[in-house]
């Protein structure tokens, strides 16, 4: 079995949400990630009962020069909510991540 890198947007998420699965937490906290038609992709992270449900998030909102390289991130009461055109999703993830990860992978 091939090692993990632990680099990765996704892995840093993964531990992010793994680190809160208490039993309970998991049961009411979620993260989606869906596609969206225009093309695009869109994340849901809940918040809530965890560190980030009261720390600030300066909203993020980057448009280039094509429908497929824009991307905005913001924080809406327990929820950060962001969106990004097709080609922009891990640009997305890491951003989110890096903002979540704890201090062990700053």
């Amino acid at each position: 079995m091939s090692r993990v890198d632990e680099s990765t947007a996704i892995y840093k998420i993964q531990e992010w949400y793994s680190s809160h699965c208490d039993g309970d937490w998991e049961h009411h906290s979620r993260i989606s990630v869906k596609t969206l038609d225009n093309p695009g992709w869109s994340i849901t992270i809940d918040l809530e009962d965890t560190v980030q449900e009261s720390q600030k998030f300066e909203e993020i909102k980057i448009n280039y020069d094509d429908e497929t390289t824009w991307m905005v991130i913001k924080k809406v009461d327990n929820k950060l909510l962001g969106a990004c055109g097709s080609n922009e999703l891990e640009k997305m993830l890491s951003t989110i991540a890096t903002w979540l990860e704890p201090a062990k992978y700053r």
